[in-house]
């Protein structure tokens, strides 16, 4: 049962309705609100250019250097295949298409 499969059911389950909830209201109430997808691996592939392109969005100056960010953390250690093959039986079904097509890749190899 794909319910009693995943650890921290609840947890996933609200990841998926977050991001189908900001894709709706940035785009499909006609609000015309601004939005900036920053996915979470380009703070380790193009740090600077992906801090740069949040100040620019939010229309901030640089302050200061930014905190030190540890990168590479993914927490696929913490799950085996058959939990994550799971969660992404439950991300394709609760998911708009438009958030399967942002998070998909995390569980393509």
């Amino acid at each position: 049962d794909l319910v009693t499969s995943i650890p921290c059911i609840s947890d996933f389950y609200r990841y998926v309705q977050w991001h189908n909830h900001a894709f709706v209201t940035t785009s499909d109430l006609g609000l015309d609100i601004p939005s900036l997808i920053l996915p979470y691996e380009n703070y380790t592939t193009q740090y600077n250019l992906t801090v740069d392109a949040l100040l620019d969005f939010l229309r901030l100056e640089k302050e200061n250097d930014p905190p030190i960010f540890i990168t590479g953390k993914t927490y696929r250690e913490y799950f085996d295949e058959e939990e994550i093959d799971a969660v992404a039986e439950l991300f394709r079904s609760l998911a708009l298409p438009v958030t399967w097509e942002h998070t998909r890749h995390y569980f393509e190899e």
